[in-house]
């Protein structure tokens, strides 16, 4: 994987949602970031909101700077 050099974060979300993308940090009990663009919300949910997150294992990282620049990469 490439480095992305001084690349403005807010700035690549906001372009992902320009393109219709709902992109998503999440955050793990082991301390990794992980950006996820695809999810599922049922419509019949008896709680507020449930959603389930498709996820790329290698896709979670220290950081959210680092997810979001795999997501980067792994869009090239």
């Amino acid at each position: 994987m490439k480095t992305i050099k001084n690349f403005d974060l807010e700035k690549e979300l906001e372009a992902m949602v320009n393109k219709g993308l709902c992109p998503a940090l999440i955050y793990d009990d082991m301390g990794h970031w992980y950006l996820a663009t695809e999810s599922i919300q049922p419509m019949e949910s008896k709680v507020s909101v449930t959603t389930f997150f498709i996820d790329d294992k290698k896709g979670w990282k220290k950081t959210p700077r680092e997810a979001v620049e795999y997501y980067l990469n792994k869009k090239e």
